[in-house]
């Protein structure tokens, strides 16, 4: 937890399934082809999400952005944080190129439905990522603070050490000093989309 909070930059946590799972290590392989970023928003996740989208310079890997909405939120102009918007628009701007950038969103009303959602992902992904730390009071999210055993990885990143899930996971913690700067000229980074 020290270098959690003492690190001069961003940290991730790594949750490898690869030994456990009869699968080679996600670390000790280089052909793993899907990667997700669960983003429910804030900065840890804008990190997952650029992050991600460096990742996806690598050629025949897929990338995929699922994206979490409250019901009640569906509007652009609902964003309170508009360099959040605009980082999203241009993941989507990206995946409407139909490459091998994708963008889902997944309509939810609470956290029971956020993890049906996440359960769902199945076997699709070799990689996910998240955030480590999210608005707790968001709708989302609801209920799930409740079950947290491991504060180090957050809500989302506790519940993706349960043995249900299959792939391995990166739990993202943005530091202060390395704070991504969100503002209206933060671009994600360029990439080749394959058609």
């Amino acid at each position: 937890l020290n270098v959690l909070e003492a690190a001069p930059c961003s940290v991730a946590i790594f949750i490898d399934r690869g030994e456990t799972e009869g699968r080679r290590s996600v670390l000790m392989t280089s052909t793993w082809n899907n990667v997700a970023v669960l983003f429910i928003g804030g900065k840890d996740d804008a990190e997952a999400l650029a992050l991600c989208m460096r990742m996806a310079e690598k050629p025949d890997l897929n990338v995929t952005m699922i994206h979490f909405r409250h019901k009640s939120s569906l509007h652009d102009e609902d964003y309170s944080d508009m360099s959040e918007y605009n980082l999203i628009s241009d993941f989507k701007s990206h995946a409407a190129n139909k490459g091998k950038v994708h963008y889902v969103e997944e309509i939810v009303r609470d956290g029971v439905e956020t993890t049906q959602a996440i359960s769902s992902l199945g076997d699709a992904y070799d990689l996910v990522l998240v955030g480590r730390d999210h608005d707790l009071e968001s709708s989302v999210l609801y209920g799930l603070t409740d079950w947290s055993e491991c504060p180090e990885l957050g809500v989302i990143g506790d519940m993706l050490t349960s043995p249900d899930f299959h792939f391995s996971a990166l739990v993202v913690h943005q530091q202060q000093g390395d704070a991504l700067d969100l503002d209206d000229s933060y671009k994600l980074p360029a990439l080749e989309h394959q058609k």
